[in-house]
């Protein structure tokens, strides 16, 4: 059976580069949420920014049910024979259906100052927000009870591993020994 690994996270705590260091280096095949979330925003002519992609990703969700991103994916992960990387998961139930297709789920974290850093040098459309803003949009992103609804410390303290990224070489070993034990 191939490897299926999940990938949450706080906004900046290194989701990307998770998924692109198992896609690049490890050949695994990389799904985003992000990605096709950012297709649909595109779609109805909204600005990419963390507020749209919050809000049409859990209309979605409340439309179609929790499952609808892994069903968008599902014929590309049944048609490949390698691993399999799914960023990002937000969701309580996301992470249940992972499961029940045999995911394991990796959290990568890191300090909320270090994580705004990050996101204010990426630069990208989501990301310029002051840190009070990223703090309130962190906030809104972690008070939902609805499964459905984003809650990432919920989804975080779900994963099979945590994985801290302060220093990116210590970040990727840490990866290594994790995947290392996925694959035994």
């Amino acid at each position: 059976m191939k490897a299926i690994i999940g990938i949450t996270g706080l906004n900046g705590a290194g989701k990307s580069t998770l998924a692109e260091y198992l896609k690049d280096h490890k050949g695994f095949t990389h799904l985003s949420f992000r990605a096709f979330i950012t297709k649909e925003l595109e779609k109805r002519s909204l600005p990419p920014i963390r507020e749209n992609m919050r809000s049409v990703a859990n209309e979605i969700r409340m439309k179609h049910g929790s499952g609808y991103f892994f069903e968008q994916m599902k014929e590309i992960s049944d048609s490949s024979d390698v691993p399999i990387v799914i960023e990002s998961l937000r969701t309580v139930n996301e992470v249940h259906h992972l499961k029940e297709i045999g995911g394991i789920l990796i959290a990568t974290t890191a300090p909320i100052e270090e994580r705004y850093m990050r996101v204010v040098k990426r630069g990208s459309s989501t990301d310029m927000v002051s840190f009070d803003e990223f703090s309130d949009l962190e906030y809104k992103e972690s008070i939902s009870e609805n499964p459905d609804i984003q809650n990432l410390p919920k989804v975080v303290a779900m994963a099979d591993y945590q994985i801290e990224n302060i220093n990116l070489d210590d970040f990727l070993v840490k990866v290594d020994l994790v995947l290392q034990e996925i694959l035994e």
